[in-house]
């Protein structure tokens, strides 16, 4: 009895050997399976130029921002002599020379601490580029993988547009850099993550491109002119004036003369060129309301962009040949999301959100207790995307005053980043 169950105990081990020898076999070949399926889609990866992408978003996304230092002595060279050439050979209004104030350019040091919401906000973002005139950050690490610099010469194809003060023409050329994501965000150097974002506060599968929109656009320009009567290819003499982008050319462009009144118009060239660019796309699109598009990060897909300058290639030639910002330029933000949204072949999905409570737009100025009250207030908020602009004329304010507030909002901005950076 004792030699026959020794005999059972025996073959049940040697059938425990082989199922286990089996399992591993299994286990192996499953595996060796994952493994090559594995190698197969890191090949395929390499094969479409996503090499080395390890982030968790179904396609690579880039970053692109567009920075002048204004603060650098070569950079005030180019442009007080610029500004000399353009004083002898045009008639410069009190918008243009706004537009070349050396204000226009300050580097107040919101790239660095924008970087910095980045790496802690949004670090699924694969590649940032930063778009310049040829400087360098000097506090800038290139030896960075994900960071790499890209010149204007670099983007632009007429090398006769450069160099080139006019943030307009610039955007309208970022989509040509080389070895840029297909899909991309493009911001300026004062906008910042203030938590957490996503791809999908950016773009769904199911409905596209959200599209954050603002208040709705003016439809008058002036007491007497209406935008329908812009670039309607009548020339209205009420129009033809710098708040109304000169009729959109209708009346032959700027006028020789510019009376008295003209010349003090302090009218900023961006609500005209808005004025400007609703005026082309009522003749393109038909009539509508349309609204700004909100200070934030735009989401951009390469193929519409390029949608767009197919079918405006005559303003988008026009816009990238100013050498400044112009009443006449095709506002580069404005005019992408309302060409997704109306004119797009490619992309017809998009996700409008209007006055969204993820934006928040704050404006600096030397009013120091409204300056200190609202960015105090931004820090409780807790937005999602944040704008932290600047109406200081550099030039021309109290000296003492201004490093006061500046050093207030540097300080600001490096504890509100600062602990950003390191809060979990």
């Amino acid at each position: 009895m004792t030699k026959r169950c020794l005999q059972y105990l025996f073959v049940c081990m040697l059938l425990m050997c082989l199922w286990n020898i089996k399992i591993n076999e299994i286990s192996d070949q499953t595996l060796e399976v994952h493994r090559i399926r594995s190698n197969t889609k890191e090949k395929s990866r390499r094969e479409e130029g996503q090499s080395g992408w390890k982030f968790k978003t179904s396609f690579p996304v880039d970053l692109v921002y567009t920075w002048v230092n204004g603060s650098d002595p070569a950079q005030k060279k180019r442009l007080a002599r610029f500004r000399k050439t353009y004083f002898r050979t045009n008639l410069l209004t009190a918008t243009r020379a706004i537009n070349l104030s050396f204000s226009r350019f300050a580097d107040t040091g919101g790239l660095r601490y924008s970087l910095r919401s980045v790496e802690k906000c949004a670090n699924w973002l694969r590649h940032v580029f930063i778009v310049t005139n040829g400087q360098v950050p000097k506090w800038l690490n290139l030896r960075n993988p994900r960071v790499t610099v890209v010149n204007h010469k670099e983007i632009f194809d007429n090398p006769d547009d450069l160099p080139t003060f006019s943030s307009p023409a610039i955007e309208h050329n970022i989509y040509k850099i080389r070895g840029l994501s297909d899909r991309f965000i493009y911001m300026n150097d004062d906008v910042f993550f203030g938590r957490k974002v996503s791809l999908e506060d950016f773009y769904t599968k199911q409905k596209g491109t959200k599209v954050y929109l603002e208040n709705p656009t003016s439809t008058q320009c002036s007491r007497k002119c209406k935008i329908v009567m812009i670039k309607n290819d009548v020339c209205d003499d009420v129009c033809n004036n710098d708040h109304c982008a000169w009729d959109g050319g209708d009346c032959g462009g700027f006028p020789e003369r510019l009376t008295p009144t003209e010349k003090n118009t302090a009218h900023l060239d961006y609500l005209t060129s808005i004025f400007y660019t609703n005026a082309v796309f009522n003749r393109a699109f038909g009539r509508r309301k349309r609204r700004y598009g909100a200070h934030g990060p735009l989401f951009i897909e390469k193929k519409v962009n390029r949608d767009m300058v197919k079918r405006f290639p005559t303003e988008v030639a026009e816009t990238c040949r100013h050498k400044m910002r112009s009443p006449l330029d095709l506002q580069f933000g404005f005019s992408y999301l309302h060409f997704l949204m109306e004119g797009s072949n490619h992309s017809r999905r998009f996700d409008p959100r209007i006055t969204s409570s993820s934006v928040a737009f704050l404006e600096i100025t030397l009013n120091e207790t409204k300056t200190r009250k609202y960015l105090n207030l931004l820090q409780k908020l807790k937005r999602k995307f944040i704008c932290i602009n600047d109406d200081i004329d550099y030039c021309t304010e109290s000296r003492l005053q201004l490093r006061r507030l500046l050093l207030y909002c540097k300080n600001f901005m490096s504890q509100c980043f600062h602990t950003l950076h390191r809060s979990k």
